[in-house]
């Protein structure tokens, strides 16, 4: 597992380490659209049956993808869903480990590419 030096919406990263439910004080990231303070109780329960990894990424790692995704494919997502992106943009190890990877892309309704680029000058 992976923690970024600044997070604002890892409340699932922090219950998994915890080993219990962690509710932040607030969400203080740019992806804000999927935040949640608290996870559901069942999110606990399915990290400690099956091999779950949570993994935090930055804002600037988030919005950086959101762009990518922009360039290679021409559709505009939010930056909650760079955060998953970011991964497969980043490579990072545990990707490495699977034989197929399936990212459900989604949003963009919230966010212009204009919006993304200033975004981007301030994370």
């Amino acid at each position: 597992m992976s923690r970024s030096l600044w997070a604002g919406a890892d409340s699932f990263y922090q219950t998994v380490r915890a080993g219990e439910l962690v509710e932040l004080e607030r969400i203080s990231s740019v992806a804000t659209s999927l935040g949640a303070k608290k996870v559901a109780k069942q999110a606990l329960e399915v990290s400690r049956r099956l091999k779950v990894v949570p993994y935090v990424v930055t804002d600037r790692e988030a919005v950086d993808a959101c762009l990518l995704f922009a360039d290679d494919h021409r559709v505009v997502v939010e930056p909650a869903c760079g955060a998953a992106l970011a991964l497969v943009y980043k490579g990072v190890e545990v990707l490495r480990e699977a034989r197929n990877i399936l990212l459900i892309v989604c949003g963009g309704s919230g966010v212009s590419y204009g919006e993304l680029r200033e975004l981007r000058k301030a994370v």
